[in-house]
């Protein structure tokens, strides 16, 4: 009992420790109520009865005059009026980004207190869902393993991979992260019933509907989080050797139900906003890039290599305030996220993995985010930090999984506590340092003044 109260309230403090800054900076927490707002305008539109954003007509008059109102340079060099940030078609504005948090948060919200959320609460809402997560997920496999680490190693791992996870939305909580950390709320909890009903022997079904449905959700918020629904396959399989012969089909197809309820739901929203089921909005976006062909043109190898060596190994020189260092890439960002991808190519430590009957999860969470950085790479014009959220949490939890079984020493022992306390040290240090109006730029230009 002793021991639960101390793992709850290590939760808690690190709950806390990421959302409390995320209310500093008035460009990100709500005060500057024209800001990145778009949930809370959709929610709105919903109790209307519609899902486009109603804005004044003088941010749409001109554009639809223009023969390509997604040209970004026509549009300033006319000095056109126009809402930056929001999908555009025919007349109307939509919100581009995944529809999900509306309906679980923002609507309910407006309901139930008739008043609007401001969009990064919803955020620190996701995060500590994430959060929990973590700490359900890594108990889970350590009690499933039954390696032996001790309360404080676990919960270090906890604390550690949970910010490295969610600095940026910590730093940038309205709106971009909002959506993302939705997903990331959705995923991880998905990957939890996945494992449990791959790994346990009852209510394996029970397990994975509900990771299917929680795994569904992830494309209304987060599309290219959606590939950890990979993991749904090995539960399956799991679950029909487990069924007698002759209800292995019937609950087969009972475990895609919450996919196909899901997708047709999302389906229906993309054809109300852009006559079509498959269209998110990526195309009709208003923002720094004309992105309606965007697919096509990014299907070229010298892109594709140029932004995926971005995305994974970009530098630039030193910074020349605090902390003097800059945004790099993932491996840049977090070396030690690099072991899980090295140790995968030992055959003693696939073994391991392969006794413990989590192989295969191994595998497939490697092959999500191969897949998470691809679609990135090839969906958008050019690759930011934000981005790295999409797999961070992934690799953690590989990491984690590492740390489980080569544990055989105390230099191993010791060199991964190194490894956790770097994380978290690095996510110290990406928070301060100053950018886009987050709470370390306001700070260092009243400081300087």
């Amino acid at each position: 009992m002793k021991k639960n109260i101390i793992i709850i309230i290590a939760a808690i403090l690190t709950i806390f420790l990421a959302d409390l800054p995320m209310g500093l900076s008035p460009e990100w927490n709500g005060e500057n109520m024209y800001h990145r707002n778009q949930y809370e305008l959709l929610a709105e539109s919903m109790l209307k009865g519609h899902v486009y954003i109603e804005y004044d007509p003088i941010y749409s008059t001109k554009l639809s005059q223009m023969e390509n109102p997604y040209d970004t340079e026509e549009r300033e060099k006319l000095s056109i009026p126009y809402k930056w940030d929001h999908a555009y078609y025919k007349g109307r504005y939509y919100v581009y980004f995944g529809v999900v948090p509306a309906v679980v948060t923002f609507l309910p919200f407006r309901l139930l207190t008739g008043k609007s959320l401001k969009t990064y609460h919803a955020t620190q809402i996701y995060v500590g869902l994430f959060i929990i997560g973590i700490y359900f997920l890594f108990y889970y496999l350590k009690k499933k393993t039954k390696v032996k680490i001790n309360d404080a190693e676990y919960i270090l791992a906890s604390v550690s991979v949970s910010l490295a996870s969610v600095w940026y939305a910590i730093d940038y909580p309205a709106l971009y992260t909002t959506a993302i950390t939705s997903g990331m709320m959705f995923s991880i909890w998905s990957i939890y019933f996945y494992i449990k009903a791959y790994l346990e022997k009852d209510k394996k079904l029970k397990n994975i509907l509900i990771g299917a449905f929680l795994g569904a959700l992830i494309f209304g918020c987060r599309p290219t989080l959606g590939f950890t629904n990979l993991l749904f396959f090995p539960a399956l399989i799991s679950l029909i050797k487990s069924e007698k012969k002759e209800n292995k089909v019937i609950v087969a197809i009972l475990t895609f139900i919450p996919f196909i309820f899901i997708g047709l739901l999302l389906m229906l929203y993309n054809y109300a906003r852009f006559d079509s089921v498959f269209e998110f909005g990526q195309k009709y976006q208003l923002t720094a890039v004309d992105q309606t062909n965007m697919l096509f043109e990014n299907l070229n190898l010298k892109h594709f290599t140029t932004e995926l060596k971005k995305f994974l190994f970009y530098t630039e020189p030193f910074g020349d305030t605090f902390p003097y260092i800059k945004y790099f890439g993932l491996f840049f960002n977090y070396p030690m996220l690099i072991i899980p991808i090295i140790t995968i190519f030992s055959k003693k430590f696939r073994n391991v993995l392969k006794k413990h009957k989590l192989l295969s999860i191994y595998l497939l969470i490697i092959l999500s985010i191969i897949i998470s950085a691809v679609f990135i790479v090839l969906m958008c014009p050019y690759v930011i930090v934000r981005y790295q959220m999409d797999v961070v949490y992934l690799l953690g939890i590989l990491l984690y999984i590492n740390y489980l079984f080569l544990k055989k020493n105390s230099w191993i022992n010791l060199l991964f506590l190194i490894i956790f306390i770097d994380l978290f040290m690095k996510t110290f240090l990406l928070y301060w340092i100053p950018d886009m109006y987050n709470y370390p730029s306001h700070l260092y230009k009243r400081v300087r003044h």
